[in-house]
């Protein structure tokens, strides 16, 4: 199992199809990666669409336990990855279509700890096509943790920014800690701090905007992004975007 994608679910029934939908269309087999949910004691319909999804997609697993918040759910999921590369992902958010196996290929061919990568923040729900014809693998840089913190002043702390090797993890002994909110920022600045080989985030932002960041309330009109072409349900990356 090459990849584990986590996901956390509460109350999510607006937007957990189109998440999932994302997911199945990957240039990915479906031996390759899992998805795996947590419902989180929704009271909402959320429970019914995920059971329906594990139905017809066998690499679709879930589990469901009383609400104990995003904390500890997430840490349950990390006890049932099974990839050897972990991403966690929020209901509310989806992907580009088949955007993740160039992103894997690289990371597993050069052993890399954290791989990072561009989002596009948006209202819009069907940015789902990805035109691939820039990826550039051959000039990108593989830097230490510690290179990659004193270089880069803006480092983006949220963990769908990143895909993370398990056995990094494991060996360091990293989780998620309760403090009363989601501890996105203990936990990828854990991360950074620890890690030994990291492939710079300008690896993706110069190949692959592969992930949608959706934000109802926080839309980042085209011309506001230079670099990066949106049309009615495709994404087109001609230069590095200034995402920040």
């Amino acid at each position: 199992m090459k990849l584990s994608i986590l996901i956390p679910v509460y109350n999510a029934e607006r937007f957990i199809e189109r998440c999932l939908n994302s997911l199945i269309i990957q240039d990915l087999d479906k031996n390759e990666y899992e998805i795996i949910i947590i419902n989180d004691g929704s009271t909402d319909n959320s429970l019914e669409i995920v059971e329906n999804y594990s139905k017809e997609h066998a690499n679709v697993v879930f589990y469901s336990h009383e609400n104990q918040g995003v904390v500890a759910t997430r840490n349950k999921l990390l006890k049932h990855a099974k990839g050897t590369y972990i991403y966690f992902l929020d209901a509310d958010d989806y992907l580009a279509h088949n955007s993740f196996g160039v992103i894997l290929e690289f990371a597993l061919k050069n052993d890399i700890d954290i791989i990072g990568f561009k989002t596009l923040v948006t209202s819009c729900d069907n940015l789902v096509s990805l035109d691939k014809k820039n990826v550039d693998l051959e000039t990108q840089k593989i830097v230490s943790g510690s290179e990659y913190l004193s270089k880069n002043n803006n480092i983006r702390v949220e963990i769908w920014w990143y895909f993370v090797k398990k056995e990094f993890l494991e060996e360091n002994n990293i989780l998620f800690i309760p403090k009363g909110y989601d501890d996105d920022l203990g936990f990828t600045l854990t991360l950074f701090l620890k890690v030994f080989v990291l492939v710079t985030a300008a690896f993706i932002s110069k190949a692959i905007p592969c992930f949608v960041k959706i934000r109802l309330k926080c839309f980042c009109r085209p011309e506001s992004m230079p670099g990066v072409i949106l049309s009615e349900n495709s994404i087109t990356l001609t230069e590095e975007p200034n995402l920040e």
